[in-house]
């Protein structure tokens, strides 16, 4: 099936076959019933849960964006992102084999996933006269529904479970350690899985003498190295729009992409690049750069939106790279001093590579998946989730000291027995990566 247009509010409706249930309302656009203008004064400062975001993420073919909002449609008291996969396997959101690998059972990947396909992260949205709590007792009857409406299970190839009547599974997908309170206490009884680390770098007071000041003394030498050695070398960053430029960043990026083993077509990327400076309806800012023969080796993509600079993307030509840590300097050093000029209080560096991140000063937040199906095969399991939680973090923070010392409070007083056990047992040598993680081939 192809990509649905957005556009056309009857032929999303049609998806489910002609003849057949229509999709319910929620998928009518990428925000659902509610209008884009009204979607972002909910949205306020999340850049990924934004119209123009979701917009974006209506274009990919693995499923269908639309949204939950509870309230009259021109001043909703809460709404939500959603997104009806079809199915996912592997990668971020593929939370079947996320949990198969950990020992636990999965709810089906056709399924209500809550949360945007794209960017990582999830919010409830709350109205103007609602707390986060209100709203999350007044979303969760309504994505059940959504999930248990014919037209949907009809969109999506048939029914999940193989059961005809019965529902989708519901599953809120990298939700924030506030929204999973929030939907705890709205009644939701199934254990959360911590899935991810979400890295924050924090831009402080002073620009980049600033930054240097808020990290340990021997982080401090490490990143000014990095720095020299990337000054001296002879390259060259422009700062561009992401328009003048769209050519040779998405040259770049399916070079990356080809090193990860994807296939991804330079020119279709430029131009899913240009509709995205269209569709998001905020520029996209990069920095590129060039050896001293003005070729482009290196560039990463940056959006500011609220108080947060977002890096959306990254590309290298690995073959003309001098191996000068171009990597920290375009996606963290470089970005971190124009969000300073620009005044914004972080840097939103995304999953993955967590040491590398940590290293850089990033503050590590907690990503969760919860269930909010009422058969959800997690339930009961409460002692199995821990245990996996545990030993994920543990994965994760026994890379190095630096990752342990940069998750967030939350994190740290949930696990502390875990943290405690790994400081006893002595970290692992931290090995810095030196090429870019996988999640920056993405756009």
């Amino acid at each position: 099936m192809g990509a649905v247009s957005h556009d056309c509010a009857g032929a999303r409706r049609d998806e489910g076959g002609a003849g057949g249930p229509e999709l319910p309302p929620e998928f009518a656009a990428p925000t659902g019933a509610v209008a884009p203008e009204v979607w972002d004064r909910l949205a306020g400062p999340h850049f990924y849960s934004s119209a123009g975001s979701l917009a974006m993420a209506a274009r990919d073919r693995q499923g269908i964006t639309g949204a939950v909002h509870a309230g009259p449609a021109d001043a909703p008291d809460a709404a939500v992102a959603v997104t009806a996969l079809r199915d996912e396997r592997g990668g971020a959101n593929g939370w079947a084999d996320i949990l198969t690998a950990r020992g636990l059972p999965a709810p089906a990947q056709r399924a209500l996933m809550v949360g945007p396909r794209r960017g990582y992260q999830s919010h409830l949205l709350p109205g103007a006269a609602a707390t986060r709590e209100q709203a999350a007792a007044l979303l969760l009857p309504r994505l059940r529904a959504t999930a248990a409406d014919p037209g949907l299970r009809a969109a999506l190839g048939g029914d999940a479970t193989g059961t005809a009547g019965t529902a989708l599974p519901c599953v809120a997908m990298h939700t924030s350690a506030a929204d999973l309170a929030a939907l705890r206490s709205a009644g939701v009884d199934t254990p959360p899985v911590l899935v991810h680390l979400d890295a924050w770098l924090p831009v402080r007071p002073g620009g980049w003498e600033g930054y240097l000041a808020g990290q340990p003394s021997r982080r401090r030498s490490l990143i000014r190295k990095e720095r020299r050695r990337f000054a001296e070398s002879g390259l060259r960053v422009e700062r561009l729009p992401l328009t003048a430029c769209a050519d040779e960043a998405a040259l770049l990026l399916a070079q990356t992409g080809r090193r990860y083993g994807g296939t991804v077509d330079p020119v279709a990327l430029a131009a899913e690049f240009r509709l995205q400076e269209t569709l998001l309806g905020v520029p996209g800012e990069v920095l590129l750069c060039r050896d001293q023969d003005g070729r482009a080796i290196g560039f990463s993509l940056l959006y500011h939106w609220g108080d947060t600079f977002y890096l959306r993307a990254a590309g290298f030509d690995y073959d003309r790279l001098p191996g000068v840590t171009e990597y920290f300097n375009l996606v963290y050093y470089l970005p971190l001093e124009i969000a300073a000029e620009r005044g914004a209080r972080w840097l939103h560096a995304g999953i993955k590579a967590s040491q590398a991140k940590a290293m850089r000063g990033a503050e590590l937040r907690g990503l969760w998946l919860l269930d909010l199906s009422p058969d959800s095969p997690l339930h009961g399991r409460e002692q199995q989730v821990h245990r996996a939680n545990q030993a994920f973090l543990a994965a994760q923070a026994g890379e190095s000291e630096a990752v342990a010392r940069a998750l967030s409070a939350d994190l740290r007083a949930e696990f502390a027995d875990t943290l405690t056990d790994l400081t006893a047992q002595g970290p692992t040598p931290p090995t810095p990566p030196t090429t870019p993680d996988r999640k920056h081939a993405d756009v």
